[in-house]
């Protein structure tokens, strides 16, 4: 097998510095900005560094070089993705667990993108042209892009599971909250109406019970909306009733 070598200028080997030195400054700057994000306090301070670091990825998956990285720019993607899921979300637990994911990411970019700029130099310096090109190396290459892609849709369905639990939680904490309020509303309204038959001295009384909270949870939010709207209008209609039955007397 023919072999023909060419040796590359230094002045080229000075363009793949100033490349990697431009990609690891923009990646910083977008892993910077996820960290300050979900250290934040509150979900706008968090929404504000999401943004500077999508900004930033944005800008890096503009460039030439960093483009030509496979498996960092795959990596991008998913960065990309938890940063416009944690720009959507409204819910701060959630948002935050994207950009702690984004932060991780941006280490797996930064050591990929090492990676593929080394061999790139250790290629230049001296390239070897061959007449056959290896097909086993190919097949092996293409074996690991399919084994990370694997690895990276498998940590999508992870996530995608944990925020539909988020969600199921947040649910029943909304549910639990919607139905504790009603309660009181109705041990209130029945109190204030019994002290009102009471002051005008009709000699009855309104009884409501609440119900347990555990059997209500089950109810979907529209099916409680509706349960407590029609509570409170039979309770209405019962305590105007006694008031008339009291009057006719």
């Amino acid at each position: 097998m023919k072999k023909h070598y060419l040796l590359i200028p230094l002045l080229l080997l000075f363009f793949f510095s100033n490349a990697q030195e431009d990609v690891h400054v923009t990646l910083g700057k977008c892993r910077r900005n996820a960290v300050s994000g979900h250290k934040a306090f509150n979900l706008g301070n968090l929404k504000y560094y999401a943004r500077r670091s999508k900004s930033a990825i944005d800008q890096l998956v503009k460039n030439s070089e960093f483009i030509d990285c496979n498996t960092a720019f795959d990596l991008s993607q998913s960065v990309v993705i938890h940063l416009e899921s944690a720009l959507l979300t409204e819910d701060f637990a959630t948002a935050k667990a994207h950009l702690i994911k984004v932060e991780e990411t941006s280490t797996e970019i930064f050591n990929a993108f090492n990676l593929c700029t080394n061999n790139e130099i250790e290629t230049v310096s001296i390239v070897e042209v061959s007449e056959s090109v290896n097909l086993s190396e190919i097949e092996q290459q293409q074996a690991l892009l399919k084994q990370q892609q694997e690895v990276l849709e498998q940590k999508e369905r992870e996530l995608k599971l944990k925020l539909a639990e988020q969600n199921k939680k947040k649910l029943e904490l909304k549910k639990q909250s919607f139905i504790t309020t009603n309660q009181k509303v109705i041990e209130t309204n029945t109190k204030a109406y019994n002290n009102s038959l009471k002051a005008c001295e009709c000699n009855a009384t309104l009884k409501y019970n609440t119900e347990e909270i555990s059997s209500l949870l089950n109810k979907t939010l529209d099916d409680l909306k509706d349960f407590y709207l029609s509570k409170t209008i039979e309770m209405t209609e019962d305590y105007m009733a006694l008031l008339n039955e009291c009057k006719l007397k």
